[in-house]
This record gives structure tokens, C-alpha cells and sequence, in this order.
């Protein structure tokens, strides 16, 4: 668990807590054993797990057996779809799978070390209907061990009502288009940024949220090359709070990445009332719904023209409002932690 926590961290950071209540809940005696290499992954969570020491590169391979012996788990949770290639485990292994993308530069390497983890493992968990549709196609013998949990969003940080001083804080002056998501080529931003490009100066700026991650030097020098550095933005990571409050305060969020797993960001400004420009790509029509407005994100001119019909469509912008508010009951971390406690009660 990072400082700066974005994907699979704010998956367990969210999910720990409904899920150690959940487990705690059950008839008989229950508890919960949380490797890691630093304390503060539970802070705050009741009834409190026990911490042993975990974490670190090689760990999962060198130590992780020796250390469920030694714990005396009846089950692991992993969330992640690793384990330890040599060796059987002292328990049943429950393992998710975000999405396949970011195996896929090194496939060769990585098919073989999924193949191992997903032939030992007694349950899989996928965090929507598209990912396991994807991992069934490459794997198709994990189909009857494949369950849909779906994520969720913070209700006590993605909720409608005033953004606060968040544009004010971080010197934004109107209403801002919101992109959120770690700088990487998948994020698709340069497509974005160009089809930006294509508005006009009476457009709003446009606010990119998410630490550096590879691939990304090129896109940080795009606005200024197409004439747009003054109203591009590129804010770096921010805490969800701020996110929160910008969701709040913006026109509306574009997620227009090439592939996904899920799309937390949709189900984030769903919850805050805030319209949606997503992708045409499977795992955004199942979050999203008709709260969106979809566009081809390989075609620059199809995000232009959403962008600009988002823009200049208030009556539109409300309808995906009111839908979205709707499909919050839709994502709950509880209901997320009772249906994996029913997952780890089979395995």
C-alpha cells in the first residue's frame, strides 16, 4: 500500500473494512490475518485484523507459503491473481483479476504465470462481467471457479452537493472537463487532448487528474504543441477528497481509455451527479449504463464531437445526471464484502 494509493490499493483500502466486519459477523470464531509491510493499512478498520509482516518484492514467491503455514489460515484472499509458482498452499486461495491489460506487453511471460496461479486457485474473483468474459476466453477451464464482485465508490467522498474551494485551491477559474486516471498510454489522454484541441477558447479547461506512469512524457508536451497549454491541466495525484469535490465541480468527467477492467471513475461521478464521456468499450457500458455518452476512443474526431455535444447540451447533461444518481445502488463496498465472504465460505 502506496502513500499515493490508485487501482488495486483503493480497491483493499476500501473493501478491508466492510470485509473484516462481514467475516467478524459470521457464527463461530472469526479472524482476520492482514500481511503487510506497514500498520497504517488497517488503520481505522474494526473489529482490527492482526498484522504479520508481508510485502516486498519476491515475497508472494519466497515467503507467502511459509507464512499461511505458519498463520494458520483456513483461507487466503489475495487481490491480486498471483501466487506462488512452486509449492502448494496450506489453504484454499481466493485471487482477483482486475483486468488483463496491463499483463499483456509481456504476455509470453505472463499467460504462464496466470495459467499456474489460476489452476491452484479454488475461487476467482472478477471485478465485473466484461473481465470475466476476457479471462474465461483465455483460460476457459476457470469458468465454474469465476464469480462477479463488482467495486464500488466511497459514499462518504463521492456524494452530490457543493465542490467547496477546490477550484479555487487549485487555481482553476470555471468549471472544468475532468479526466481521472494514472498517466499512461491506455488512459488514451493524447486522443483526448487533441479532440480538446478541436473546441474552440469558449471551451472549458480541461483538468487531467492521476500520478505519472509510463508512456507519458509526450502527452505532458501536447497541449502546448497544439496551442492549448493554458487550458490543459495536469494536477498530478490528488487525494479523494479533492477528487470528490472536483467531480462536484466540474461540467463533466471523460473516460475515454482504450481498455479497462471496470472504470471506478464512472461509478465515482455517477455518485456525484456528475455526466459521463465514456469509451464505447465493454466494462464502461456495464458500469455506466445510459449515464453516458459514448464515443469511439481510437477516433479523435468521435470524442470532438462528444465532447462538444456534452458542452453545449445542458438538457443532456441533466438526463445523465438523474440516471447515474440512480445506479448508485448498484456498487456498494458492503454488498462487494458479503458476496466475497460467500466466496470465501465455498473455497
Amino acid at each position: 500500500m502506496a502513500a499515493q494509493r490508485t487501482g488495486i490499493e483503493n480497491f483493499l483500502h476500501h473493501l478491508l473494512p466492510h470485509l473484516c466486519r462481514a467475516w467478524a459477523a459470521l457464527p463461530g470464531e472469526r479472524a482476520v490475518v492482514v500481511f503487510a509491510a506497514d500498520p497504517e493499512v488497517v488503520a481505522g478498520v474494526e473489529p482490527r485484523p492482526q498484522i504479520l509482516a508481508g510485502g516486498g518484492r519476491g515475497w508472494t514467491q519466497l515467503r507467502l507459503g511459509r507464512a499461511l503455514r505458519a498463520s494458520g489460515a483456513s483461507v487466503f484472499f489475495n487481490p491480486i491473481p498471483i501466487l506462488p509458482v512452486a509449492g502448494a498452499l496450506s489453504c484454499p486461495a481466493v485471487v482477483t483479476v482486475h483486468d488483463l491489460h496491463e499483463f499483456r506487453p509481456r504476455w509470453w511471460y505472463f499467460r504462464r504465470l496466470l495459467a499456474r496461479t489460476l489452476g491452484q486457485a479454488s475461487r476467482v474473483v472478477c471485478v465485473s462481467q466484461s473481465t470475466r468474459e476476457e479471462l474465461v476466453a483465455e483460460f476457459p477451464d476457470v469458468a465454474p471457479r469465476c464469480v462477479v464482485v463488482r467495486e464500488a465508490a466511497d459514499e462518504a467522498v463521492f456524494h452530490p452537493g457543493p465542490p467547496g474551494d477546490v477550484l479555487a485551491r487549485l487555481g482553476i477559474g470555471e468549471p472544468p472537463l475532468l479526466a481521472v486516471g494514472t498517466l499512461q498510454p491506455r488512459k488514451n489522454y493524447s486522443r483526448l487532448i487533441e479532440a480538446y484541441a478541436r473546441l474552440g477558447t469558449g471551451a472549458p479547461p480541461l483538468v487531467i487528474v492521476g500520478k505519472p506512469g509510463w508512456g507519458y512524457e509526450s502527452m505532458l508536451a501536447l497541449p502546448d504543441q497544439l496551442g492549448v497549454g493554458e487550458r490543459v491541466r495536469f494536477t498530478g495525484h490528488l487525494d479523494e477528497g479533492d477528487v470528490g469535490d472536483l467531480m462536484r465541480a466540474s461540467v463533466a468527467l471523460c473516460a475515454v481509455s482504450i481498455a479497462e477492467g471496470f472504470g471506478l471513475p464512472l461509478v465515482e461521478a455517477m455518485c456525484c451527479g456528475l455526466p459521463i464521456l465514456a469509451a464505447d468499450i465493454p466494462p464502461f457500458r456495464e458500469v455506466a449504463g445510459t449515464a453516458a455518452r459514448f464515443v469511439q476512443p481510437l477516433l479523435v474526431e468521435d470524442i470532438a464531437a462528444g465532447l462538444e455535444a456534452l458542452v453545449s447540451d445542458g438538457q443532456a447533461r441533466a438526463r445523465m445526471t438523474a440516471v447515474g444518481l440512480g445506479r448508485r445502488s448498484l456498487f456498494s463496498w458492503r454488498q462487494a464484502a458479503a458476496e466475497l465472504v460467500e466466496v470465501l465460505e465455498q473455497a
